[in-house]
């Protein structure tokens, strides 16, 4: 079902793309609830449901909840390329269907819904963000919200060149780590409430975090995850891999062209391929975690953005655990801040040590002449081999294992 639905979505979008749209922008006028917020340096960008709305003026600061109306250009997401790269397809990929150049926005009112509350909480987080943490405030932000819009230029570059980028998107991880404190604060509570509050706060996280491919892979793994354990049925990752990955794709086909779906599907299937067999032979946790993600990621880096680091397996030992301290003290302080500001700002601390020691790895690493290898033209027949060899040694592997269950079960040694 996995492989059918790529099929479909090849074919579908293949078609899609081929048809033929009127070129000239159209004039219109729109009227809805905003569903996420992105406020860059050149722009403000709005999600008004299937519209990305941009407004190159920054004619107000508008926020998730209030209901708009603007008026501008229509451009097709099919028209839309840079310099051959077809961006139309990462904003389709994104559930956009039309970018919409606003010329005039009037704010009608606001709209009492999930995305108004989930947005006040997190403008909330952010003023006590930016009191809290002050210049280490856009670390914070993108650790905790994949809000990487106000971090420095330079040390985002670095972080990509030591293959440590991942841990500014929003993902498994993050909402792993979530999960767990969540779930270690309600330990005596009982199941069924862990469940509801576990899930009412993904629900709210992801709304905050726009819905991206990763956050949504992740609750589906916890619900399924959950559902498992009440019906009594075993919870196998790959299955729930699947699952998660057919009900995206299904919902939108253009989801197959996100590099945050294909990095986040492939890691985790790649730690499921892998990880028991380097983890065997290496005997260092970490780095067994570590070599198993990028296995089958290295390629899509390569091809997606002509970088490969070199230099990865280092940086997310000495960084990546260290994020569950660092998202736990962040949140810590948020919550701190509304009991004693002392405390929060004690918390804070230590959450800016981790922050520059982070800092500083992936800036020294990253100078290093041999940090990353860089590819003006990446090959696909190259990507292709790859992972051809790699699904290959997967199938003998899960073969090899399964024919040693076998003769177990039949007692032969």
């Amino acid at each position: 079902m996995f492989v059918a639905c790529i099929l479909f979505c090849l074919i579908y979008t293949g078609i899609d793309s081929r048809k033929a749209v009127d070129s000239e922008p159209k004039r219109v006028l729109i009227r809805g609830t905003v569903e996420n917020v992105a406020r860059k340096a050149r722009c403000n960008e709005y999600k008004i449901g299937p519209y990305l709305v941009v407004d190159y003026a920054k004619q107000g600061e508008y926020n998730m909840g209030q209901v708009l109306e603007v008026g501008g250009r229509l451009k097709n997401f099919r028209e839309i390329s840079l310099d051959g790269f077809d961006y139309g397809r990462v904003l389709r990929a994104k559930g956009y269907t039309d970018v919409l150049y606003a010329s005039d926005i009037e704010s009608i009112g606001t709209e009492r819904s999930l995305y108004y509350y989930s947005g006040l909480i997190k403008a909330t987080a952010y003023k006590k963000i930016e009191i809290i943490f002050g210049s280490h405030s856009p670390f914070v932000k993108g650790i905790l919200f994949g809000d990487k819009a106000a971090m420095d230029s330079e040390l985002l570059e670095a972080f990509s060149d030591t293959g440590i980028t991942h841990i500014f998107a929003v993902s498994g991880l993050h909402v792993g780590i979530i999960c767990a404190i969540i779930s270690l604060l309600l330990k005596n509570t009982g199941n069924t409430s862990r469940v509801i509050v576990v899930t009412g706060f993904l629900a709210i996280y992801a709304f905050m975090t726009g819905f991206t491919p990763s956050v949504t892979r992740a609750a589906l793994f916890f619900i399924i995850g959950e559902i498992a354990f009440f019906i009594g049925r075993e919870y196998d990752l790959k299955c729930a891999l699947y699952a998660a990955a057919i009900v995206l794709m299904l919902k939108n086909p253009y989801v197959v062209y996100d590099v945050g779906f294909l990095l986040s599907f492939s890691a985790v299937f790649s730690i499921c391929a892998f990880y028991g067999l380097l983890q065997k032979n290496v005997g260092f946790a970490p780095l067994s975690m570590t070599l198993s993600a990028n296995l089958m990621t290295w390629p899509i880096t390569y091809a997606v953005f002509k970088n490969v680091s070199l230099v990865s397996p280092i940086t997310n030992v000495l960084v990546v655990p260290l994020v569950p301290l660092l998202m736990a003290g962040s949140l810590a302080s948020i919550f701190l801040s509304f009991v004693s500001i002392k405390a929060s700002f004690f918390v804070a601390k230590i959450v800016i040590l981790i922050v520059d020691y982070s800092s500083i790895v992936a800036m020294k690493l990253s100078d290093m002449s041999f940090a990353s290898m860089q590819a003006s033209e990446p090959s696909k027949g190259l990507v292709i081999m790859y992972y051809a060899a790699v699904v290959a040694f997967v199938i003998y592997y899960e073969s090899y294992r399964v024919k040693e269950q076998r003769n177990a079960a039949k007692g032969y040694q």
